[in-house]
């Protein structure tokens, strides 16, 4: 039977930790150094306004249909993040990567939203229509503070 040398294990796990940590570092300083692919610009002025009215017609009609206010909430917050010239991405987790480039917040706000399925709570499908209303007002310019919402987004928060 084999009695290993304590000694000699401990410098083993020492020796795989250090190199574990030394890769862990290079690849954090490389995402970090990573150049975004793309240019954000400001919404286009003549945008703005429909872009406000369509987000007030969506959160109207997630009281009778809240699918498909998500749906239509969802969207119109990636034409309007197209509409800034973040890149169209297929997958949640780059879309959520270009955001959090400049704004974490709602790169945040966009991850949580983006989750709501068929099979989707009407809590969670309220969560995530709070989140998109949040980030399209933001986006448009139209972000208020919280004791300042309108009426109908204090009542659409419960």
């Amino acid at each position: 039977m084999l009695n290993p040398d304590p000694l000699a294990l401990l410098t083993g796990v020492v020796l795989f930790v250090a190199v574990l940590v030394a890769w862990m570092t290079v690849t954090a300083v490389r995402r970090r150094q990573e150049r975004r692919d793309f240019e954000v610009r400001p919404l286009p002025a003549e945008r703005v306004a429909p872009y406000r009215q369509r987000l007030d017609e969506l959160e109207t009609l997630f009281v009778s249909r809240p699918r498909q206010a998500v749906a239509g909430a969802r969207q119109v917050v990636d034409d309007m993040l197209a509409q800034m010239g973040y890149p169209d991405r297929l997958g949640r987790d780059d879309r959520v990567r270009d955001i959090a480039f400049t704004n974490r917040g709602h790169a945040r706000r966009y991850r949580t939203a983006v989750v709501v399925g068929e099979r989707s709570s009407t809590e969670e499908m309220r969560q995530a229509m709070l989140h998109l209303l949040a980030m399209g007002r933001d986006l448009v310019g139209g972000a208020t503070a919280p004791e300042t919402r309108p009426a109908s987004e204090r009542q659409l928060a419960g």
